[in-house]
């Protein structure tokens, strides 16, 4: 498994190699809406992966998706500190209470 550079700054795009493949993920928070959300947009040589992946404690963000330039493995976020608050702008990121973690796929498969 590996820690996901998470940005303090929503609205940032950071480099992220995986898979021996450099993507480009950019962080959002949309606290506009019903429920406040972190979101990610991941792009391989520019072009879109997939856009607008809601940050969910515990879930595989990718599982429903069929991914030709993201096949190497899976992306979750694990509550990685004891809180009874719900994932946040404050509180996702490494070192935080809540972690993005890419698992690859013979992690998965192991």
């Amino acid at each position: 498994m590996l820690k996901i550079n998470v940005p303090d700054t929503p609205n940032s795009i950071v480099p992220v190699t995986l898979g021996g493949l450099s993507y480009q993920f950019k962080f959002y928070y949309i606290s506009r809406i019903k429920n406040p959300s972190y979101y990610l947009d991941i792009y391989y040589n520019n072009q879109k992966v997939v856009t607008g992946l809601k940050m969910v404690e515990g879930v595989p963000l990718l599982k429903k998706y069929a991914l030709l330039d993201f096949d190497h493995g899976e992306l979750v976020v694990f509550k990685m500190k004891q809180t009874d608050e719900p994932l946040g702008r404050d509180n996702f990121g490494n070192g935080k209470a809540y972690e993005l973690l890419y698992v690859s796929r013979e992690e998965l498969n192991g």
